[in-house]
């Protein structure tokens, strides 16, 4: 992290969509947020929120998963995956297309709470 730079971690909202159960372990949405000193030495507040995609939800006999998209700009996703008998979490951040996606993190977490606290502090990139 470079000086001056700040990443903020935040526990989204879980999803609650009638008549979807499953979804509930999903967040509403997911926001990654920062400062970072610009080149006029001026210290900003950068943000990006992502939204679920329910098209792309999946289901197995272990694991549930579902990608979010970029408010902004749908060249950035997230893969969100949930283990159904452990309730851990994996998620990867992306840029680019699903056949050659550009990885710029990942988190796990062995609940909810940790796991987005973790992967949310993966900040804004530029």
């Amino acid at each position: 992290m470079e000086e001056n730079n700040y990443q903020v971690a935040f526990v989204p909202k879980r999803l609650e969509v009638d008549g979807r159960p499953e979804l509930n372990h999903f967040p509403l949405n997911v926001l990654f947020a920062g400062t970072r000193k610009e080149d006029d030495d001026k210290q900003r507040i950068h943000y990006s929120v992502y939204l679920p995609d329910f098209s792309t939800y999946t289901e197995d006999d272990k694991n549930q998963a579902m990608e979010y998209y970029n408010k902004i700009d749908r060249n950035w996703w997230l893969w969100i995956s949930r283990n159904k008998e452990s309730g851990s979490y994996v998620g990867y951040k992306y840029r680019g297309s699903r056949r050659d996606p550009e990885s710029f993190g990942s988190a796990t977490g062995m609940n909810y709470e940790l796991f987005f606290r973790f992967f949310t502090a993966l900040g804004v990139k530029k």
